[in-house]
């Protein structure tokens, strides 16, 4: 997929473990026939085969001219060619001779490099003004099997009443085992349906011991997401500096010296009715685009609501920081950083100095 001077390319490795060789320091063996192979290459499941797998791709990558950074040391760089490693599946942006030539050479090596159309079975898409992030149809389609939503009413929200106490018998057998599989197919692509973060947060912290009204609002959420299946997360071209609260369109906004990185922070005080927990939510945006979601339970019991939304504050924040070295790795610059949150009595306390800031 183009952009211009830019292309966006996944590809994966074939057999990847098989590329790498055994260590001399251990003994590797297995049984066929009555008789000891000694294995000369790396297997998948083998302990350490992972890491040397990263350890190969990482020499091979320098070899090229990739540099590593030192905090993702599976994100890369060299002059016009980023790239991210996840196991044996590449993503690439750069200028497509570098794209082509950096698999080339792999394939010199004589690793096995194909190129797909999905990275970790995500869908994007090439449209007129950017790109669409769009979950896998597959596992939405198998949520919606499991859950046997195609003869209930369609669900146009994600979450029923979440706040209300459970209710129901615990679940048993091959409702236990379908809650479960649905539950963990949503985790897998929650990061593409941050509308459905909060609903699947709290289905997923009912796991252990799940009861009727868990299944009920698996089943209201499956619904949603297979009425829902088309959507998807838009990043459009940027311009630099744009705020998230500026709501007007890109061709009026006006550009700024410096790219803004936003980091927007919410809490739900005392959520959980059963532990009096609260939930942490965040969203970070580059130049008004959403590059990151999401929410979690909090581990402690907050005392009050700015409490818990300063709680979210820190959470956000450091998530932020991580991608804003991200940023600097990739483009060279560091971006105006902003954190906005609603409460005042956290932004009291994050702007406290000296020892009286307590928290």
């Amino acid at each position: 997929m183009s952009n211009g001077e830019f292309e966006v390319a996944t590809a994966d490795v074939k057999d990847a473990f098989l590329m790498v060789p055994q260590p001399e320091d251990e003994k590797v063996a297995i049984m066929c026939g009555g008789k000891s192979y000694k294995l000369m290459r790396c297997l998948p499941g083998q302990r350490t085969a992972a890491n040397r797998w990263y350890v190969l791709f990482r020499d091979t990558a320098k070899e090229f001219g990739l540099v590593e950074d030192i905090m993702q040391p599976t994100l890369m760089k060299m002059d016009k060619l980023y790239l991210t490693l996840h196991v044996d599946d590449l993503l690439m942006v750069g200028r497509r001779a570098l794209i082509d030539g950096f698999i080339s050479f792999l394939e010199s090596k004589g690793w096995k490099v194909g190129e797909t159309f999905e990275y970790l079975k995500r869908k994007i898409t090439r449209v007129d003004d950017g790109y669409i992030i769009r979950a896998n149809e597959k596992h939405i389609e198998e949520i919606a099997a499991e859950a046997d939503i195609f003869k209930k009413k369609r669900k146009t929200t994600p979450g029923s009443d979440l706040s209300r106490h459970d209710w129901g018998d615990a679940l048993e057998g091959k409702e236990l085992t379908a809650f479960r599989s649905v539950v963990g197919k949503m985790l897998y692509i929650a990061n593409e349906r941050p509308d459905a973060q909060h609903t699947i947060q709290v289905l997923a912290s009912k796991m252990s011991s799940p009861v009727t009204k868990s299944w009920y609002d698996a089943c209201h959420l499956a619904s949603n997401l297979f009425n829902t299946m088309d959507y998807g997360i838009k990043i459009f071209d940027p311009k630099k500096g744009k705020s998230v609260l500026d709501m007007r369109s890109i061709e009026d906004v006006e550009e700024k010296p410096d790219h803004m990185l936003e980091i927007v922070t919410d809490a739900d005080y005392a959520g959980n009715q059963e532990t009096r927990k609260s939930t942490t939510s965040y969203q970070i945006y580059m130049d008004g685009n959403l590059i990151e979601a999401k929410v979690r339970g909090q581990r402690s019991i907050a005392l009050s609501s700015g409490e818990s939304e300063y709680v979210a504050m820190v959470s956000g924040s450091s998530k932020g920081m991580f991608l804003r070295h991200i940023w600097e790795f990739l483009c060279g610059d560091v971006p105006d950083t902003v954190c906005r949150t609603d409460s005042s009595a956290a932004r009291g306390m994050v702007g406290r100095i000296g020892q009286g800031a307590s928290h």
